[in-house]
């Protein structure tokens, strides 16, 4: 995109199915034309001609689960089941596992990395347990102050504090306050925040489960963004515990799996992935949550419509007859 957005165009280099699956991208600080792109299961790859060419820096058959830059354009890549990599350069060849203090690879599936902006030294990586099914967890959380060479464990969310970390395969996010290294925040299923390193963590409430991304304002560094299942939240760093605004006026993103309609009129029930059960009543165009949690199939009695049904998670059916 050339015009903020509002139009994209696909690099015609990333035409192939090498490019299927992309989990990362993140521009050059030092070169406005580069680009790396970590793909899940086809390797590490590089533009610096604005993407019209692409080559392999680190071929992998694990998915590259996060990609950090510095601003002196060191790599870091989260691998799969593998961990930590680094390059001082980004060239085909110089990626290094980084294994002083972490997890061995056996022991951990998705990597998520935060580096701190305001000492690119400090970086942390959240690490989701392997071979733990759907409800895996987090392994552990690990801060580095000396650019990666040692990692010391810190407070884990999960394990330590008790929080909602369910499956991290499915959603993961951590960042750093772009003025404060010591002010993290990590979410999974809860969205949580230290204030401390990580070495205690507390809960952020009033705001959707299923964490995605956190982004930092960067000129206004009390100020992020957090996309979640239920959208796009505004919060602040000195009011994280409890007050977060909704930014989803005009957002359209609900994912419908099922619905259905009433026997007569346009009246129907409707079920949203993680966003509940909707019913839509014609007359006013307007759709009203009935049941939360992941909506999906749905029926209503035709011939005594005040009875319907309604699913939910693991295979759970509810009937309602009013």
């Amino acid at each position: 995109s050339v015009d903020h957005g509002i139009t994209f165009e696909q690099l015609p280099s990333t035409n192939d199915a090498a490019s299927d699956y992309i989990p990362r991208i993140a521009t050059s600080p030092i070169d406005s034309n580069g680009l790396f792109i970590a793909t899940a299961g086809s390797g590490l790859f590089s533009t610096f001609d604005g993407g019209e060419t692409i080559q392999k820096i680190h071929t992998t058959n694990a998915a590259i689960n996060d990609l950090e830059i510095t601003p002196s354009g060191h790599v870091w890549i989260g691998v799969n089941g593998v961990g930590l990599l680094f390059s001082a350069t980004g060239d085909s060849g110089t990626f290094q596992l980084y294994g002083a203090g972490l997890p061995p690879g056996g022991s951990l599936a998705r990597v998520e990395i935060a580096q701190a902006p305001s000492d690119t030294n400090i970086l942390y990586a959240a690490f989701e347990k392997s071979g733990g099914g759907y409800y895996s967890g987090i392994k552990g959380i690990y801060k580095t102050t000396d650019g990666g060479q040692n990692w010391l464990l810190v407070g884990n969310p999960d394990i330590d504090f008790g929080f909602y970390m369910a499956f991290p395969w499915y959603s993961m996010t951590m960042a750093v306050k772009p003025d404060d290294p010591d002010f993290i925040v990590f979410g999974v299923g809860d969205v949580t925040y230290s204030s401390d390193g990580g070495m205690i963590w507390k809960k952020s409430i009033n705001i959707h489960v299923d964490h995605h991304v956190t982004v930092f304002n960067p000129d206004k560094p009390s100020r992020l963004y957090q996309g979640n299942d239920g959208g796009i939240y505004r919060m602040r760093t000195d009011q994280i515990a409890y007050n977060q605004t909704m930014l989803n006026k005009d957002y359209n993103t609900i994912q419908y799996y099922a619905g259905s309609f009433f026997p007569t009129g346009i009246n129907a029930f409707a079920g949203a992935q993680d966003n509940g059960t909707h019913y839509a009543i014609s007359s006013g165009g307007t759709f009203n949550e009935i049941f939360g949690g992941d909506g999906s199939y749905n029926a209503v009695n035709q011939q005594y419509s005040n009875i319907g049904y309604v699913s939910y998670q693991e295979g759970t059916i509810h009937r309602a007859d009013d």
